[in-house]
């Protein structure tokens, strides 16, 4: 598997020759492009949804169920959300960072149980990061309190206990191999995020993609933002990721061949001044800087946040690109990377989960500061 390094956001590559073409010409704001040559396609999409035939003209989310409120017992309720994961049968689970534990909710919104034991023996979670589920349906924690990647049925037996070797990554998705794949930043001659190739042992198999953030740091520097790798791993083994700062999605199969590149138009913004004051002044709470004080800012604002796929291979991109409301849109990719919708929910509530047309989404605190989880219908138009 070949690393990728991404210097300045720019993700070099050779235009293919065009052996399918849909859409002739420049891609226009509404159309996508598709090209292929020697095993790699590459989909061009426009900066607007385009008309993709057999796919719906849009989408939309209908509200069904809430789970967090000020009434709920300690049992019920959820006090910091780190994950949001959904069972086969709906089964609703909350990875709670303040206790360590993870919250289960059924289909109707009631609490069931609560799985995990804080410590550092066997069976026990001391300090989970993220949470995760493997192919098989169950759950899977990096937990760096106690240096291992932590594997847990949905009814709350621990299965798998597999001790980091080296490599402490920021978040592990598991494959259907018993390995996986996750991030590190590398702080050797300069700082970079770094996508890893597990095997089930938790053995480097290989990188994905290397990201350089800053190449020469200094004592005194201090990053106001950062660009970021963000991936995900689907059913067939593959991952995809990117960078937050450029619209293109890469596509990596088991095997290690990258096979689909994913890219859209879009503008890159740049920081105001008032950009950098307000990202200064959140930085230091408000305070005065230190008279050495060195912000480093990325060559432009971040592209893109996050983005999940759903069980039926559609991505759903979190950009930050804003409606009329003031709401964040989500671009919505078909299992062949093109752009046919997109969706907006409001930047406090982040798109965890899309699953059997059910999307699930987390809001760190509501208006009562109560952290909470939704759930909608996705109804496809």
């Amino acid at each position: 598997m070949k690393s990728l390094s991404v210097r300045g956001l720019a993700f070099p590559w050779v235009a293919p020759v065009s052996l399918a073409v849909f859409l002739a010409g420049p891609v226009s704001a509404q159309s996508f492009r598709i090209e292929q040559k020697d095993g790699l396609t590459l989909v061009r999409n426009g900066a607007k949804p385009a008309d993709v035939p057999g796919a719906p003209k849009g989408v939309r989310l209908v509200h069904e169920l809430t789970i967090g409120n000020e009434t709920d017992t300690d049992d019920q309720m959820i006090f910091e959300i780190r994950s949001v994961q959904v069972g086969a049968g709906g089964e609703i689970f909350v990875l709670d960072g303040k206790i360590g534990q993870i919250k289960v909710y059924g289909p109707d919104g009631r609490h069931l149980r609560t799985i995990g034991k804080k410590g550092q023996g066997p069976g026990e979670l001391q300090s989970p990061t993220r949470m995760a589920m493997t192919p098989d349906g169950n759950l899977c924690f990096p937990d760096v309190g106690n240096n291992r990647v932590s594997t847990y049925s949905p009814e709350g037996a621990c299965l798998k206990e597999t001790p980091f070797k080296g490599w402490r990554p920021i978040r592990f998705l598991p494959d259907s191999r018993g390995g996986g794949y996750g991030d590190l930043l590398d702080l050797q001659g300069g700082v970079k995020d770094v996508l890893l190739k597990f095997d089930p042992k938790l053995d480097k198999v290989a990188t994905v993609a290397t990201l350089v953030i800053v190449e020469n740091p200094s004592d005194q520097m201090a990053p106001m933002e950062m660009f970021r790798l963000i991936y995900q791993v689907d059913p067939k083994d593959r991952i995809v990721w990117a960078s937050t700062g450029d619209y293109e999605l890469t596509v990596v199969d088991a095997e290690g061949k990258t096979v689909r590149k994913i890219l859209r138009d879009h503008e890159k913004r740049s920081y105001s001044r008032a950009d950098k004051d307000r990202l200064i002044k959140d930085h230091f709470g408000g305070r005065t800087p230190p008279s050495d004080f060195m912000p480093f800012f990325p060559p432009h604002r971040p592209v893109l946040y996050h983005f999940v796929l759903d069980d039926e291979g559609r991505l759903y991109v979190r950009t930050f690109e804003k409606d009329g409301r003031g709401l964040f849109y989500y671009d919505v990719f078909d299992n062949e990377g093109r752009y046919f919708a997109r969706l907006a929910l409001p930047e406090s509530e982040l798109l965890s989960v899309v699953k059997k047309g059910k999307a699930y989404t987390s809001i760190d605190e509501n208006e009562a500061g109560i952290p909470q989880v939704k759930r909608y219908a996705v109804v496809w138009e």
